[in-house]
């Protein structure tokens, strides 16, 4: 059995959106082939069409859409630039989009961190509890002393 193929569809901005790879970091849709480590599909594609990115560089998008594949949506920049450009068009706010649930690696929420605060764990509890949302113990007891998530009340 071959590569699995890559399909998209498209959407009244011209967005290539892929429908064929699920596996997506912070909403890119990533692709093992040529026996590389797993890469952005846009990347690969980039590579397929132009040649490798030179070393210092990485594929920007037009369409802010990190999920788009279309190569005429998508231009090679230095990360500095790509972030400049972020910037331009008011879409970076460390204060607003970075803290608690609204990043996208937190594995808490408001509404957890609530609960760990006002709960009496027993011996063991605690242990359980984050095993089953996936944090450390440390997280744990940082978010229940106030330490981190300082936002919620």
């Amino acid at each position: 059995m071959g590569p699995r193929p890559i399909k998209f569809i498209v959407t009244e901005s011209g967005c290539h959106i892929c429908v064929s790879h699920k596996n997506k970091v912070n909403g890119y849709p990533m692709i093992t082939r040529d026996g590389r480590s797993p890469r952005t599909l846009v990347s690969y594609l980039w590579e397929q069409a132009f040649g490798s990115i030179p070393k210092g560089k990485e594929i920007c998008h037009t369409c802010d859409n990190p999920a788009c594949i279309n190569l005429q949506h998508v231009w090679l920049g230095t990360h500095k630039e790509n972030m400049m450009d972020m910037a331009s068009k008011g879409r970076w706010n460390p204060r607003s989009t970075q803290i608690g649930e609204k990043n996208g690696s937190s594995k808490l929420t408001d509404d957890l961190v609530r609960y760990i605060r006002k709960t009496n764990f027993k011996w063991g509890e605690i242990t359980r509890f984050c095993s089953k949302y996936g944090i450390t113990t440390s997280l744990f007891h940082m978010a229940k002393k106030g330490k981190i998530w300082k936002h919620v009340s």
